[in-house]
């Protein structure tokens, strides 16, 4: 977890959930369950400490968010939800007027110290609270942007040429009074501004329902057991007992898709340090640069036809698109290609859902709870800390570990007039986009399906150049390589491509974190 995300701003929360942390403060140490992006607390469950309040004269501090890694380091809880207001404005602005902090009389708490119901739940303590008042809006820092605020906690947010706001609470005027003789913050100016979190001394990582602990990594569970005259085979499933070894290159055994209960599911990554992008890459990959990632789930397989159409079927989503489309694409590219696209196809309910704009995948993502991931926590997730090129390792790809072009997609390219290469000569299976979680063997470290091959995926994060240049918001980063790709170096976990947020390609589909 980043030192920000140790000390995050909660401006963005909901009046009452501040004031929830005002009131549950006064009964001791606050229990929490802290992801680095989303924070929820235990109040049920209790540790042996108190605060203490320690006051200040009044001191004022504005902060100024310009880009997405200043959002997700200074407001990471609820960041997501942020990212439009951000490209609207090109800014946002916090003024603080802040006069004093609760400090944990004990910091160091372990978990088996915690009393009460949730505690297995729990991961961090809240060691500090600043507080006093603010206001938090869109746009740029000026001597009238925020108003002099309004007393109370919770106030509506309000618009204005140039700026809009997004919360206020507190009471700037009343702060004025604060000093540092102060025994307990003063009326209308004790709101919580930033938290500090510790984490508990014992922690364990706990595995969501269908993974299991392994090496300290969330994998997947994989069912063994196999029907008489049958055993299991990684990467196979359940075989023959005899089975008759293939003179020459036959196509891949892929596994059957997976069940209902597996699509769905998420995988919790634990928070690491990885080292992001390649030397041996395109120009967009470097510099390689080391980047610290707050734990966080991420879906188990890319989000399916049968899932997206759940989202249309309750009024969340719009339906997905049964053509492709981008810039400057022909007539006949758009006949040909559009019938890979999955939408509307009753025979592909557990293929992914691809033809999506970013914009589609976004409204799905949130509708589901969730968001899309960023680039950073993709790529942590798909390699791993060791460094790996792919998500299996570093031996070169094969059509038992992805879905990629091989010698079926040459042949289904070739009965519509095109001559396209392949990556390996043999068949994978699946000539377009295959059933998710077809080829565990091609898994990442952490268990996840599909980070290569099959279909790109979109993530949060606008494109750059590489990696010192700025971020873009006409272009969104897409990961993870599809299943026309025909060279390796398209499916390594560090490879990046820009895309038009607009555009829906039959090879583009994605997956969501939260």
């Amino acid at each position: 977890m980043k030192a920000s995300q140790r000390k995050p701003l909660v401006v963005a929360w909901r009046g009452e959930d501040r004031a929830a942390l005002e009131t549950q403060a006064r009964k001791g140490l606050i229990v929490v369950r802290y992801d680095g992006c989303e924070m929820e607390v235990l109040s049920r469950c209790t540790a042996p400490a108190q605060y203490q309040y320690a006051a200040n004269n009044p001191q004022k501090s504005t902060e100024s968010i310009r880009n997405e890694d200043e959002l997700y380091a200074a407001v990471p809880i609820g960041a997501a939800r942020l990212e439009g207001k951000l490209r609207q404005f090109g800014e946002l602005t916090v003024k603080m007027t802040m006069v004093g902090r609760w400090e944990a009389a004990k910091a160091d708490v372990r978990k088996s110290e915690l009393q009460g119901a949730e505690c297995e739940r729990a991961t961090h303590v809240i060691t500090g609270m600043t507080v006093g008042a603010f206001t938090f809006f869109a746009g740029a820092a000026s001597e009238d942007s925020a108003g002099a605020g309004v007393a109370g906690v919770g106030a509506g947010a309000k618009a204005s040429r140039g700026h809009e706001e997004l919360s206020q609470a507190g009471d700037p005027s009343q702060c004025e009074s604060a000093s540092d003789q102060d025994k307990e913050p003063v009326k209308n100016c004790s709101a919580v501004i930033r938290v500090e979190v510790a984490e508990l001394g014992d922690v364990q990582t706990v595995c969501p329902p269908g993974t299991q602990s392994q090496g300290g990594k969330c994998v997947a569970s994989v069912d063994t057991s196999c029907a008489a005259g049958m055993h299991f085979q990684a990467g196979r499933g359940c075989v023959a007992n005899v089975v008759a070894q293939p003179a020459t290159p036959a196509a891949a055994a892929t596994s059957p898709p997976l069940s209902g209960g597996a699509v769905g599911q998420m995988v919790r990554i634990p928070a690491g340090t990885f080292n992001m992008g390649s030397n041996d890459g395109a120009a967009d990959e470097k510099p390689v640069h080391s980047v610290r990632v707050a734990s966080f789930e991420m879906d188990l397989t890319e989000v399916t036809v049968a899932q997206y159409a759940a989202c249309v079927s309750k009024g969340g989503c719009q339906p997905a698109p049964t053509t492709i489309d981008w810039n400057g694409i022909t007539d006949e590219k758009r006949r040909i290609f559009s019938e890979a696209c999955n939408g509307n196809r009753s025979d592909r309910q557990n293929h992914p859902v691809n033809c999506v704009t970013w914009n589609q995948a976004n409204t799905y993502c949130r509708w589901a709870g969730k968001r899309l991931p960023t680039e950073e926590e993709w790529e942590y997730a798909a390699r791993g800390t060791d460094g790996r090129t792919y998500p299996w390792g570093n031996g070169a790809p094969g059509p038992r570990l992805l879905n990629a072009c091989g010698s079926e997609c040459v042949a289904w390219a070739r009965e519509r007039g095109r001559s396209w290469a392949a990556m390996y000569q043999a068949d994978d299976g699946w000539a377009t986009t295959a059933p998710v979680g077809s080829y565990p063997s091609g898994d990442s470290p952490f268990g996840l399906h599909d980070m290569a091959g099959n279909v790109w995926e979109w993530t949060a994060s606008g494109y750059s150049a590489d990696y010192s240049k700025n971020r873009t918001t006409n272009a969104f980063v897409a990961r993870g390589g599809r299943w026309d790709d025909d060279a390796p170096s398209y499916v390594r976990a560090a490879n990046r491509s820009g895309v038009a947020p607009t555009n829906r390609g039959n090879d583009l589909g994605f997956r969501c974190a939260r």
